[in-house]
């Protein structure tokens, strides 16, 4: 899947936010499930404060990395 086309602008600044640069290439379902894991260790990271606002701007990214890697 190529996240380029998956995303939109406001995905991909969410992601490089957190240090995740997205590329114009064929990502493998290893390279997603990588990318879906650094997302969750990152919300994990956060205080209960922080939690559910970032798991809920992150929600729409996790779900196209699941949707379409069938990783659920």
């Amino acid at each position: 899947m190529n996240l380029i086309n998956e995303l939109n602008s406001g995905q991909i600044k969410l992601l490089e936010n957190i240090d995740i640069v997205v590329e114009n290439k064929e990502y493998t379902n290893v390279e997603c499930k990588q990318i879906l894991h650094r997302i969750i260790d990152y919300v994990m990271s956060l205080s209960k404060n922080e939690f559910n606002d970032k798991l809920t701007s992150f929600k729409s990214v996790l779900d196209v990395l699941v949707k379409n890697n069938d990783m659920h």
